[in-house]
């Protein structure tokens, strides 16, 4: 699972602390990074280009979407793995 947020971004930090709360694990881009950015721009699709987005299993979550995702995900309590790329 990976999650692009940046700096400053209330439904990033809302994901985030959800995914936090099921002990979830996933990669974290800060796409404010050159190298968050540059991963943001190889796995965004089409001309989507909201924050946060959570990958999972090549399936996208853009914005509010990604928030729903990381309620569902609590829910359902799922485990994933976690590292932070700046």
């Amino acid at each position: 699972m990976k999650l692009f947020t940046t700096r400053g971004c209330g439904l990033c930090h809302s994901v985030k602390k959800l995914l936090a709360r099921a002990r979830v694990r996933y990669v974290e881009y800060d796409v404010s990074t050159p190298e968050g950015l540059a991963k943001y721009c190889d796995v965004r699709e089409g001309g989507h280009s909201a924050l946060p987005l959570l990958v999972e299993d090549n399936t996208h979550y853009y914005g509010e979407n990604a928030v729903v995702r990381a309620v569902e995900i609590l829910e359902g309590q799922r485990t994933f793995e976690v590292e932070m790329i700046q």
